[in-house]
């Protein structure tokens, strides 16, 4: 009778070590919404058809899941004007359009559009030079920005 219950317990142990494994490992991508994987730390490719997918344990990772709806960001600069600090409210709507450049051009792609946006205004360049010049600035990103706004 022990080894019957040392048998079921490695069986119990085999089983609970490969659902640690497996389980992190199943990946469900929702219409619009794009999983980018990664095989042994280099791009391996996109997941981006609804539905639920099976990395491979301890070869694949999912880096990053994007959004590729509209999606509306509003964020408050703090601009540094001669001796003062003045808070300016930013909103727009963005749009990915390419998730490798996204997910690969910058550490944070949009962070690096916010702080153009903020040394464009640090600056003092006109406004609609701004409204001009920071769309086709995130292109190089891999998002759209459009209705570009200030408060």
């Amino acid at each position: 009778m022990p080894e019957t219950i040392d048998i079921i317990t490695i069986i119990l142990i085999f089983v609970g070590l490969l659902l640690i494994l497996i389980v992190p490992n199943i990946k469900w991508v929702k219409p619009n919404q794009v999983v980018v994987v990664e095989r042994l730390g280099s791009f391996h490719r996109l997941l981006d058809k609804p539905g639920i997918y099976l990395l491979i344990p301890l070869v694949d990772r999912d880096i990053e899941t994007v959004v590729t709806t509209v999606q509306k960001i509003e964020r408050k600069l703090k601009i540094k004007e001669s001796e003062t600090t003045v808070t300016t409210i930013v909103s727009f709507q963005m749009q990915i359009f390419d998730v490798k450049t996204f997910v690969y051009s910058a550490i944070d792609s949009l962070d690096t559009v916010m702080t153009h946006l903020k040394e464009a205004l640090e600056a003092n360049q006109e406004i609609a030079r701004i409204v001009e010049e920071i769309p086709q600035f995130a292109t190089n990103y891999g998002f759209n920005i459009t209705h570009l706004n200030f408060k």
